[in-house]
């Protein structure tokens, strides 16, 4: 008989969430680019016979935020998890964004942010350090 092994990562990493980006290109000429955001939890694993903890495993994949912007940079959304909100996540895949389209500067354009935002994306855009248009929009859209 054979035993399972499970793969196990160092007790150390118990409560710790590691995030993982995941671009997707457009589905077709002139789609919007998307980035989701992955958290990844470790759970812990303990010793079948002494119930000691010998490690940790990783359990639960989600989305913890997406991005999207058009074939001219413009930024068309971007959402994260309450769970995960202040606590650099936007930021995070707007840089990953900045750095594909460094990579690949003639299939990605860089992203640039909309004149249309809600007061808390408003905020958000001037925190990012880049240019920021004026917003159109910013007395009658509510977060």
């Amino acid at each position: 008989m054979t035993k399972m092994i499970k793969k196990t990562y160092s007790p150390s990493r118990l409560n710790d969430v590691q995030f993982r980006m995941i671009y997707q290109k457009p589905g077709h000429e002139g789609g919007d680019h998307n980035i989701d955001l992955r958290a990844v939890y470790f759970t812990p694993v303990r010793d079948d016979k002494t119930n000691e903890l010998i490690g940790t495993e990783s359990v639960v994949d989600l989305t913890a935020g997406e991005m999207s912007w058009d074939h001219r940079g413009v930024l068309q959304q971007i959402q994260v998890d309450p769970n995960w909100r202040r606590k650099g996540a936007a930021t995070k895949m707007w840089r990953y964004a900045q750095s594909l389209s460094q990579a690949k500067p003639n299939a990605i354009p860089a992203p640039v942010h909309s004149e249309e935002r809600t007061p808390k994306g408003d905020k958000w855009a001037k925190s990012t350090g880049d240019p920021v248009p004026e917003n159109i929009h910013p007395s009658h859209w509510y977060d």
